[in-house]
């Protein structure tokens, strides 16, 4: 089973792409 530690990890990891993709959108924008 996939432990709720790893999914908290994979969905901070995942916001904090999105984060930084918006940022990079800003930029070239």
């Amino acid at each position: 089973m996939i432990k709720l530690e790893h999914i908290s990890k994979v969905f901070r990891d995942g916001k904090r792409t999105v984060e930084a993709v918006k940022d990079v959108s800003l930029e070239i924008a």
